[in-house]
């Protein structure tokens, strides 16, 4: 699958005048690479060339999650000692990404992932990918459409469950954590963002997290939730 993803993003990306995608850690990585990390201190950046393999600069201590992908990828890994200069280094020019166009997630990217590219591929040029990757991501295929269903019905099953355990006196913290604990028992992977679960006043405010508030009788409650489910 994620050899027929890459195609398809070389499609979209040639069509948009780009020639390489460079992709941090989250959904965009996952759903390219199947590989899952998270964003921290140490830089982790996939180089998705449209003419040649695709690289990615990871900490060594990561590069054990490289075995789950049947692509062919090549591997620059650093080590907390050596920094990852010289791994950036290697990875720009293995890509040949000097003074070519490449595609950023430009509501992700940081800084120093953009200097980085910048020292090591001089006369690169940067234009935000989001659209290109919106495109590909919106046309779902049969398994992406059943793994979508399937996490509406453990999502709905959670809140069922979680809902009947809701007494007077749980916390709005207690009732989230309950909630996560049921996406958890049925199999998520997770839930796709922290749970918001608020009651009375702070019902009312957007993106209000939990708190140790005890919930009231006839009190209203709002919970937004949702379980994440790799496709």
């Amino acid at each position: 699958m994620g050899t027929e993803r890459m195609a398809r993003l070389s499609a979209e990306a040639a069509g948009r005048g780009l020639d390489a995608v460079a992709i941090m850690p989250g959904p965009n990585l996952t759903y390219l690479l199947g590989l899952s990390y998270h964003l921290s201190e140490r830089p982790i950046l996939a180089l998705l060339p449209l003419d040649g393999p695709a690289a990615i600069v990871l900490p060594k201590l990561e590069a054990a999650k490289i075995s789950t992908t049947s692509l062919d990828l090549q591997v620059f890994a650093y080590t907390d000692e050596e920094g990852y200069a010289a791994a950036f280094r290697d990875a720009c020019a293995a890509t040949k990404l000097a003074a070519r166009t490449v595609g950023v997630e430009a509501l992700r990217i940081r800084l120093a992932e953009l200097r980085l590219l910048e020292q090591h591929a001089p006369g690169i040029r940067f234009i935000p990918a989001e659209d290109t990757l919106a495109s590909l991501r919106s046309h779902k295929d049969a398994h992406e459409i059943e793994q979508m269903r399937r996490a509406v019905q453990f999502t709905e099953a959670a809140l069922e469950t979680t809902v009947r355990q809701l007494r007077v006196g749980t916390t709005e913290r207690e009732l989230a954590a309950r909630l996560t604990i049921e996406m958890l028992r049925l199999g998520a992977d997770g839930p796709a963002f922290a749970p918001i679960v608020v009651a009375g006043p702070n019902a009312a405010l957007p993106h209000a997290g939990p708190s140790d508030r005890p919930i009231g009788p006839g009190e209203t409650i709002t919970i937004d939730g949702a379980i994440a489910h790799h496709a």
